[in-house]
């Protein structure tokens, strides 16, 4: 049932300010257990898309991508991508090396709540909830637009400030009573004409921009009812119209996506997967094959020869 696969979808929520950012690796989206081969697979991809991004850096585009994972199945969502976050490197400058972390929000098991989290790349890209076929990704803002968002989301502050005080997994994105992971993402993008005090000015700049969030239909309106029964879903902070549609409004890195290129068409996108013996990287908004299958002007590179 899909209500169980959103619980922990967005499980990568909101979080108080005062739990501050975390280097933990004590959330509850985990993923499965990984053997040798898989591990191994995960690896050589995370360290595929690190080159996808280390090129975009050599190219004198700021390090700073907005970067999607495919967590947990949403294909009966018809949705590939759950939950985003911003992945930048700790070195300022090009010639310096440096670690690619993911600043994103999860759900932290030891708390019992949210947190915002920096994660290393590989272990971003192996929450995967499929080891054998997933995918990966990168959105690249225009140079001026990357320049302005980079140090705000790596300032604390300014990251901290945009923070939520509960947690939904289907977090309606024009509420304060509520944020999800990719919702805050989302937010952040307020900060590019500078800092934003409060999710109240985030939300309204969202909204002046005509931003449009992913809308999931409840096709058996039962479904509604039940997913009341969830401690991380919640249908209090959704309108009325949508409810009595039996339909929620939530951010998901589709209409993050979307939203990114509606504001600077320029905007550069890039998907990798990866599938057993291959990986294919795809340029462009048009989307990869759900087989993984390589499509005309698209790189295959064989995977094999890399393990």
């Amino acid at each position: 049932m899909w209500l169980l696969a959103g619980a922990g979808l967005l499980a990568g929520g909101s979080a108080s300010a005062q739990l501050g950012i975390s280097g933990s690796s004590e959330f509850c989206d985990d993923g499965p257990a990984l053997s040798a081969a898989q591990n191994d697979r995960l690896l050589h991809f995370a360290a595929i898309v690190r080159e996808q991004l280390e090129q975009h850096r050599q190219d004198q585009a700021p390090p700073l991508a907005l970067v999607s994972r495919s967590g947990l199945d949403l294909s009966l969502l018809g949705q590939r991508y759950s939950h985003s976050g911003w992945v930048q490197i700790t070195a300022p400058e090009p010639e310096v090396a440096g670690v690619w972390e993911v600043r994103q929000l999860y759900y932290a098991c030891q708390d019992q709540g949210p947190r915002l989290f920096d994660q290393g790349l590989s272990a971003f890209v192996k929450g995967t909830h499929d080891p054998d076929l997933g995918f990966v990704s990168l959105v690249w803002l225009p140079p001026e637009a990357s320049a302005a968002l980079a140090p705000q989301v790596a300032d604390k502050a300014s990251a901290l400030a945009l923070l939520g005080e509960q947690y939904s997994a289907n977090a309606y994105p024009f509420s304060e009573r509520y944020q999800n992971c990719n919702q805050w993402a989302l937010e952040m993008l307020a900060t590019v004409e500078g800092p934003v005090p409060n999710r109240a000015q985030a939300q309204a700049w969202l909204r002046a921009r005509d931003y449009h969030p992913t809308e999931i239909q409840l096709h058996w309106p039962p479904l509604l009812w039940l997913s009341q029964l969830s401690p991380w879903l919640r249908s209090d902070d959704h309108p009325d119209s949508d409810l009595d549609q039996s339909q929620f409004s939530v951010s998901l890195p589709e209409s993050l996506e979307s939203f990114v290129r509606q504001l600077w068409p320029q905007a550069q996108r890039m998907e990798l997967c990866h599938h057993l013996t291959q990986i294919v990287i795809h340029v462009g908004w048009t989307p990869l094959s759900e087989g993984c299958q390589a499509g005309p002007g698209d790189t295959t590179l064989d995977l094999a020869q890399r393990l």
